[in-house]
Formats: structure tokens, C-alpha cells, sequence
């Protein structure tokens, strides 16, 4: 069983992930700032084409395309299965509980509020953070679709994308802002990514228990093991990849008491999240979103970033709603 200790995490506050780190310094030193731009877009969509010209984002590529050998595809397949049929659920909690609660972070939240992503233009954002679970959940997409003559799924490719997107952010915000490493940990470090990987499968899997939506230890299980995968391959160090819900219990307790704290930069993107809902469900759905999310989170984390009070019943029409928001 692993175990997580305080001093850990706060040694993994000072490590981020150097191979793509290494590979968006070396590319970004020969961009011009068009470039530049094209580049950030190129890492927000869909398009599957490595640009030849680029030899240390190829290699990028081919040297971190392997599945670890702990990786098990039947396992990878039964999570994918899970998520479709509670797909409505899985993605109405990652706007109501998951993205909230990574807010509730007082230092890791500073990078997202730099980056200035979840503010300009959060419905594109969310849209593009669902569209991803959507596909990195998919049946076989480590196993086939594979690229351009490469050794690579689609499904590794698309979280090698993302991981490059996190570098680069992490190189702006070093670069371009004032960022205080000795108070904060390094921008988008092994404890964020480890906690954020957490949100995305332990926290998911509480939100479906607290709504009543039930599963087994087993479908849990294979579902944590999936995402572990996808954290093998976003960058997270294997030692924050936890395998069962009591190792993520401990992790998720630990990384919170750790990080947890009222911020303005919190209270802000969960607005802009909060301001999505508005924007996009009727005001009877948005309501009850409102309500949702601070069940989900429970009052000491909804207040800390600001979620309003409610007295609507919470826990209801959790499908419905996440078709106005999520689905198209």
C-alpha cells in the first residue's frame, strides 16, 4: 500500500516535469511570437499532425509514448465502459464538484488565474476540459488509432498534448509574470498535478457515492487504474498515482489539509464557472447547479471559494442538467 507523508508533498512542490519542460524551452527559444500563438493553439485542438520541423517535440513524442508496465488494458476498457454509462453523472460532477474543488487550492489555483485560460473565455475552456475526459475515456483509445506511421494511440497522444500545454504554461508564467516559487511551489508542480489527477478519478467517484449513484470496488478500482494511466502520461511521478480508494482517500486528506484555503484567484474562476451555468442553463437548472455544487463540496469548501447558498434540494436532475452544459 502507498503511503503519503507532509514532507513528501512539500519536496514535490519543488519538482514540475523536466522532459517537457526541456522540450517547450528548447522550441519556444526559436519561436517568433506568432509562432508562438499558433503553438498554444496547436495544443488546444484536435489536430494529430506533429509538425516535422519541430525534431525535440517529435522525440518528445517517441521517447514518452510507451504504457507503463503496470498498465493493464482489460482493466483500461471495463473503466471506459463505466464512464459510459454514467457519462451524464461523470461530467455534470466535473463541473458542479471536480473543477470547484481544484479552486479551493489556494496555491496551485494561482497558476490557473495567471494564465488567464478560465477567465477570458471559460465556457470554450470547460468545453475543451469535458471534450477531453469524453475522449481520454473512450473504449480502446490506448490500444489503436494510432498516428501518423508512429507507435502512438490516440489516446496517448492526446495527453502528451496536454502535457506540453501544461509546460507551456508553466514557462509563461514564469517567464511573463511575477511568480513567487518559494511561497507558492514551482507553477503546476507534482503535488498540483498529483491533486488534480485526483479530481478527475477519486473525486468524480465520490461526487456518483454522494449522489447515490452506485458501484462496485471493482469498477472503482478499474477506473482509479485508467486514470493513473492518464497521470502516467500527464507528467504525474507514479508515487502520487494512487490504486485504490483508500490510498486516493489519504492522498486527496492529506494534499487538501496541505493546500485548502480561501483566495481571491478561487472565488474568481469559480464566478466564471458559476457565470458558464448562468450563461448556458435555464435559470431553474442553474439554481439547482448552484445547489449541487455546494452539497457536493459541503459548506467548508464551497465557502471557501464563494459558492452561494442554497435551500433547493440538492442531488436531482444531475442528467438533464449536464446535457444543457455539457453534452451537444
Amino acid at each position: 500500500m502507498k503511503k503519503f507523508q507532509d514532507n513528501q508533498l512539500m519536496q514535490a512542490r519543488t519538482r514540475t516535469d523536466a522532459p517537457a519542460d526541456n522540450a517547450i524551452k528548447m522550441l519556444f527559444a526559436t519561436l517568433a511570437p506568432t509562432q508562438t500563438y499558433e503553438w498554444l493553439q496547436w495544443f488546444t485542438t484536435e489536430n494529430t499532425n506533429i509538425p516535422s520541423d519541430y525534431q525535440n517535440i517529435s522525440h518528445f513524442f517517441d521517447n514518452n509514448c510507451s504504457l507503463p508496465i503496470w498498465a493493464d488494458l482489460e482493466k483500461m476498457k471495463k473503466a471506459s465502459l463505466f464512464f459510459e454509462k454514467n457519462k451524464e453523472n461523470i461530467l455534470f460532477t466535473l463541473g458542479t464538484y471536480s473543477l470547484p474543488y481544484c479552486y479551493a487550492a489556494k496555491n496551485g489555483v494561482k497558476v490557473l488565474f495567471l494564465s488567464k485560460r478560465l477567465q477570458t473565455d471559460a465556457k470554450k475552456r470547460l468545453e475543451e476540459t469535458a471534450n477531453f475526459l469524453i475522449n481520454i475515456t473512450s473504449k480502446d483509445i490506448f490500444s489503436e488509432n494510432i498516428l501518423q506511421n508512429k507507435n502512438i494511440s490516440k489516446g496517448v497522444f492526446l495527453c502528451l498534448k496536454t502535457r506540453l500545454l501544461h509546460a507551456s504554461i508553466r514557462h509563461f508564467v514564469v517567464n511573463k509574470t511575477v511568480w513567487n516559487a518559494t511561497e507558492w511551489g514551482e507553477p503546476i508542480n507534482q503535488e498540483d498535478m498529483a491533486g488534480t489527477n485526483l479530481s478527475f478519478s477519486y473525486i468524480i467517484l465520490q461526487g456518483l457515492k454522494k449522489m447515490n449513484i452506485s458501484f462496485t470496488d471493482e469498477e472503482a478500482e478499474n477506473y482509479l487504474h485508467l486514470w493513473n494511466v492518464i497521470g502516467h502520461f500527464l507528467g504525474v511521478e507514479e508515487q502520487f498515482l494512487p490504486d485504490t480508494m483508500k490510498e486516493s482517500f489519504w492522498l486527496d486528506k492529506l494534499i487538501s489539509e496541505r493546500q485548502f484555503a480561501p483566495s481571491e484567484e478561487g472565488k474568481i474562476l469559480t464566478k466564471a464557472l458559476l457565470a458558464v451555468f448562468e450563461e448556458t442553463v435555464s435559470s431553474f437548472y442553474n439554481k439547482t447547479a448552484i445547489a449541487q455544487m455546494r452539497f457536493l463540496l459541503g459548506d467548508k469548501i464551497a465557502d471557501m471559494v464563494d459558492v452561494p447558498k442554497s435551500t433547493l434540494f440538492s442531488g436531482i436532475l444531475a442528467g438533464v442538467r449536464t446535457k444543457n452544459l455539457f453534452l451537444k
